[in-house]
Parts: C-alpha cells; structure tokens; sequence
C-alpha cells in the first residue's frame, strides 16, 4: 500500500543516518526497534532468562550497552586516539569501550536520543508533509 500515513524509510532504520556531534565527529545511527536491535534483545532477554532473571545492575548496563554499540550505532567519523594522534576506526567493540567510559555518557545520551526520533527516519516524501 502507498498511503499517505507517514512512513519509515526501511533502509536508513536499518542502515543509520549520519549525525554531526559536537561539530567535529560524525555518528552513523540506525533507528531503535530496527530487526536486527530487536533481535538483538531477543537474544539478551534469553540470556537473562537463563540466569533465571539474576542479573545485576551492571549486567543489564552492559546488555543495553552492547545492544547500542552492535545494533543502534552504526559507524563514526573523526573520533581519533588522543595518543597517538590517529583515527579510531568503529567497531562495535571500541563502540562499548565507548559507552561504558562515564566521560562519554554525554556521546551515547545524543546517539540514545537520535535513534528514538522517529521523524529522522522517515522516507523523504513523508518528512516533506511535516509532523502528523
């Protein structure tokens, strides 16, 4: 059906949209409740089944951490090792590093939100039409 409901662009959930944070870094974010983070949660609940729903505080962190850094952001650009004066290239991996760093909470607060905003992942011809 080709209706006039506002529509998700299917792909850009999936895919991600970039995003400029802080004007220097770029975030690629897919939307929340994509398949693949849905299913992703899937597969963590079941592990949380299995602990018999014992899991810590700190284990439902890394479990919504991990969930972010695999499922919701996608890609970055700009973020560079202080260090060493090179980029860092995305992995999920260096995305939890990331996100479980307390300094950074302000970074996943931002890719938190985008990927709620349903408006950002709309197809073109529904985002023209404006907010139902």
């Amino acid at each position: 059906m080709n209706l006039n409901i506002p529509a998700l662009d299917l792909a850009i959930e999936e895919e991600g949209k970039w995003f400029t944070y802080r004007g220097a870094i770029r975030l690629k974010v897919a939307r929340m409740d994509n398949d693949a983070y849905v299913g992703g949660a899937s597969e963590m609940h079941k592990l949380i089944d299995e602990k018999s729903g014992k899991v810590s505080a700190d284990e439902k962190k890394v479990f919504m951490l991990t969930l972010y850094s695999r499922y919701i952001l996608m890609d970055w650009e700009g973020v560079v090792d202080n260090a060493t004066d090179e980029p860092v290239a995305y992995t999920p991996e260096a995305g939890l590093a990331v996100f479980s760093e307390a300094k950074y909470k302000d970074l996943f607060s931002f890719v938190m939100t985008r990927s709620m905003s349903i408006a950002e992942y709309w197809e073109e011809k529904t985002a023209e039409m404006g907010e139902p």
